[in-house]
């Protein structure tokens, strides 16, 4: 896989085309393939002084073996998040990058998947904007409401209150105890530290659990999971913040196990474990000796929903 840059000018809400992505999908030989891949870009700013802002998005690349049709055996790459972790300032209005997707088409219609058929060399183009940030917190109590548009709403600091609405959107409650609510679309809820509570809505939403770092409980907290809905929603877990976790990214979550006590979930030997009579979700990092260790309860799922190893979903 290589991309090409595409050096651009740009003005504010208008589309444009940060580079191609060309993509062989080969055989490779076992343990030796690469899972995600990150992506800079980097903005030359003049108000009135030149400064430089860069952003990292990663792409995660879902590698088939193979063993079925050409269609079957097909390769992935797809944005991990479509809208840029941070945001930058600009005479006065904060701003963020959007990816739009891959074209195939110069940039008339997107895709956020980007599929290449076995021993096939497939290039699509990756298209972007800039727009303004509207969705950041004070780091007080905040009440954020996205529209019908996919959207970042981050509350920083804060017992916040923040509101999705339509579109695929990415919801950040950073610190205090926040109240995340996606309404509709296919949205990322991320509770981040305290105890948090988290409502997906319609739509296909992930739960994401990501520290950047080892897990500590004050990192997370205990978040309600209100509406989870099993086959539709998924539980994203980080290896770099549930460490002890050996299944590959992409991969089915195999180091987990179902209980029906708190008892069972402390003795068990999965490192990822659920209580099915409570909705207690644990992280159980020393396995079967007694106790969580450095893990513990991160979240509690309303309604007891009945769960597999299928909601889950592997991360770097």
């Amino acid at each position: 896989m290589s991309f090409v840059i595409n050096p651009f000018s740009t003005e504010l809400n208008e589309n444009f085309k940060v580079g191609d992505l060309i993509y062989f999908n080969g055989s490779v030989d076992s343990d030796t393939g690469v899972e995600s891949v990150p992506l800079d870009i980097e903005l030359e700013l003049y108000d009135p002084i030149r400064r430089t802002e860069s952003f990292e998005f990663d792409f995660d690349i879902v590698a088939t073996s193979n063993t079925g049709t050409p269609e079957e055996n097909a390769d992935s790459v797809f944005p991990l998040s479509r809208v840029s972790d941070g945001s930058f300032r600009f005479q006065g209005e904060d701003y963020t990058i959007r990816l739009l997707g891959f074209s195939q088409n110069n940039g008339r219609t997107f895709t956020e998947e980007f599929r290449v058929l076995e021993d096939a060399r497939t290039t699509a183009g990756l298209y972007a904007r800039i727009e303004v940030d509207r969705g950041i917190g004070s780091g007080r109590r905040d009440t954020l409401r996205g529209t019908n548009r996919a959207e970042r709403l981050d509350g920083r600091g804060g017992n916040d209150n923040l509101i999705g609405r339509g579109g695929d959107d990415i919801i950040i409650g950073g610190n205090g105890r926040d109240r995340l609510n996606g309404r509709g679309g296919n949205d990322d809820l991320d509770g981040g530290a305290g105890n948090d509570t988290l409502i997906g809505g319609g739509g296909a939403d992930n739960f994401v659990y990501d520290t950047g770092r080892n897990f500590r409980r004050r990192d997370i907290g205990t978040d309600q999971i209100a509406d989870f809905v099993p086959d539709e929603d998924t539980i994203v877990l980080s290896r770099t913040t549930f460490s002890r976790i050996e299944t590959l990214a992409g991969s089915i979550l195999q180091e987990f196990e179902v209980v029906n006590t708190n008892n069972a979930a402390r003795n068990s030997n999965a490192f990822i474990v659920y209580n099915q009579s409570n909705g207690n979700l644990f992280y159980n990092p020393n396995g079967s000796n007694n106790g969580f260790g450095s893990g513990g309860l991160f979240a509690r799922l309303e309604g007891t929903p009945t769960l597999e190893a299928t909601d889950f979903f592997i991360d770097n």
